[in-house]
């Protein structure tokens, strides 16, 4: 199955197919404000918006709007420490000692990798509640907790999340390079890629283009809104803020290119398995910087991001060269899922889009009876993909894992070809347009279902 040879009828439906789930999935999940991107190689197959920036104002997300990445920062952390190996500035099996004097006695002795594997047994965040009180540390006040002591466990035990670990590798960055964190990753990898919409951590004068952040959705609860916040010392753990195009732009460049920031071997080894841990009843895989998973037989590699008010997946899979990018502005959000539900339809269409319904009828015609339907139990999506009209349910995780086929029988009429035995197979289809020919509504067997408009 190879995507770069995906034709431009194949990338059309995906994109027709894609604004109907995620518009969908942007409603059931309360999620106010939305971005997603996909990138082929050096091609942008996909960007489009949901939604509000702002739903106090009615500010629609717009092509430039910014979102908190959070933890996807540490991507960007990741490939600075790898360039400044390729520079020997420092190399992996450094102890972070040698840069940070600082720390503690038993921190001095933590390596580079450990830091990017999350093997350090460094504390989550620290002593701050800065996820509560939204009050980041600053360098002192991280150098001040260094000196009492950082860890919960030995180095290379087990996994265990750091933010506080890639702070540390921040400031590894400056004494290594020379130059402030936020200088260094302007310079070296936002300049040279060419991401003009993205800052290391936000910028008051850039207020307006960031999108607002708002808490979960609680049962009779109203909505948390968030004020923006400086990350501070942290802002090599989860500061920056970033745009799709911006974030499509980066992976491209830097994952996709012969002309990368980084060599082949440097890239390899950030991608390749680093460390196993099955403690917990899960399998978590790591790279450098990277966490690795499988979805939909495609093996991923990115980094999910949680921030005050806003949730961000970014996955890619090198091999094919496809980046799927997921904002938004809701906490809650389940970007992971999106992102994984997105390689999902890409895969299904690789692989299926040359199945034809032999039983003819013209391409416009069924295309005009795409999209959102409902009825009091469920609602469905009815897609044309290459002259097969289909149905799923769009509120599944997997949006492609159960296809119901119909089969065509005469102008709109159709039987319900293959799904469930507790559904409506074997029973008929039928579409009743209006005068301006539009779908009035569907018929299910005995059920009757009107366009769902989101």
């Amino acid at each position: 199955m190879t995507l770069e040879a995906l034709s431009d009828e194949q990338w059309s439906f995906i994109r027709r197919f894609l604004d109907n789930w995620l518009s969908y999935q942007r409603i059931i999940n309360s999620i106010p404000g939305m971005s997603v991107g996909i990138v082929q190689s050096d091609n942008v197959a996909y960007n489009k918006s949901f939604g509000l920036a702002d739903q106090g104002a009615q500010r629609r997300v717009e092509a430039n709007t910014q979102y908190r990445i959070a933890s996807i920062s540490k991507i960007f952390t990741a490939i600075a420490i790898m360039k400044l190996i390729e520079d020997g500035a420092l190399v992996l099996e450094d102890r972070i000692g040698k840069f940070l004097p600082w720390l503690d006695e038993r921190s001095l002795r933590l390596t580079v990798r450990q830091l990017l594997t999350h093997s350090s047994g460094l504390s989550r965040d620290g002593e701050t509640a800065h996820w509560i009180d939204s009050n980041f540390p600053d360098l002192p006040k991280l150098r001040l907790q260094a000196s009492r002591g950082l860890g919960s466990f030995e180095s290379a035990k087990r996994f265990k999340y750091s933010n506080l670990g890639f702070a540390l590798l921040g400031r590894v960055i400056e004494a290594a390079s020379g130059l402030s964190y936020k200088n260094y990753m302007k310079q070296i990898i936002l300049e040279t890629v060419g991401m003009p919409d993205t800052t290391v951590d936000f910028c008051p004068e850039r207020a307006r283009q960031l999108a607002t952040g708002y808490g979960r959705v609680l049962t009779d609860h109203e909505r948390i809104v968030f004020s923006h916040t400086r990350t501070k010392s942290m802002e090599s753990a989860t500061g920056f803020v970033s745009t799709v195009s911006d974030l499509c732009r980066f992976f491209s460049k830097v994952f996709f290119s012969e002309e990368s920031l980084l060599s082949k071997e440097s890239l390899r080894e950030m991608q390749r398995v680093q460390w196993f841990d099955e403690s917990t009843g899960n399998t978590i895989k790591w790279g450098l910087g990277l966490e690795i998973w499988r979805a939909y037989n495609t093996v991923l590699r990115g980094h999910n991001g949680v921030f005050l008010g806003f949730s961000a997946q970014a996955s890619f899979d090198v091999d094919r060269k496809i980046s799927v990018v997921v904002l938004t502005n809701g906490l809650n959000a389940p970007t992971a899922n999106l992102a994984n539900g997105i390689f999902n339809v890409i895969n299904y269409v690789s692989a299926n889009f040359g199945m034809v319904n032999k039983n003819f009828f013209p391409l416009h015609h069924f295309n005009r009876l795409e999209g959102l339907y409902t009825e009091l139990w469920d609602d469905i999506l009815v897609f044309n993909m290459n002259n097969q009209l289909s149905f799923i349910y769009p509120s599944a995780r997997g949006p492609m894992e159960n296809v119901n086929q119909l089969r065509h029988v005469k102008d709109t009429s159709f039987v319900f070809e293959s799904g469930s035995g507790f559904d409506y197979i074997g029973e008929p289809v039928r579409f009743v347009l209006n005068d301006q020919g539009t779908v009035d509504y569907m018929t299910i067997g005995p059920n009757n279902l009107r366009p769902l408009r989101v």
